[in-house]
């Protein structure tokens, strides 16, 4: 039993496009889908905030001692030098050629 070319084509045709359809399908859920992860990934920092310390304080989980501390701990590593500052040169390697 043999079918015509064309035959085959119209009974394959259908089940290509189904397949193209679902691949596609796919493809746009698997996007959507690594998009909404990065967006809840990057939209939260890491560690507290200052408004976090504030409503911890204000809800009594924080004294304001612990408070005080905290804030003046968070503002220190803001107002620390990094060590990556532009205005030192870097060490120059050892040659001894020289």
């Amino acid at each position: 039993m043999t079918l015509a070319a064309g035959g085959l084509f119209s009974d394959v045709a259908p089940w290509l496009a189904l397949l193209a359809g679902l691949c596609l399908i796919g493809f746009v859920v698997m996007v959507w889908i690594r998009r909404s992860i990065h967006d809840e990934s990057s939209s939260s920092a890491p560690g507290f905030t200052l408004q976090d310390l504030r409503d911890m304080r204000a809800s009594g989980e924080l004294s304001d001692e612990e408070f005080e501390r905290a804030r003046a701990r968070m503002l220190a590593r803001l107002t620390e030098p990094s060590g990556n500052d532009d205005d030192e040169a870097p060490p120059k390697p050892d040659n001894p050629d020289n």
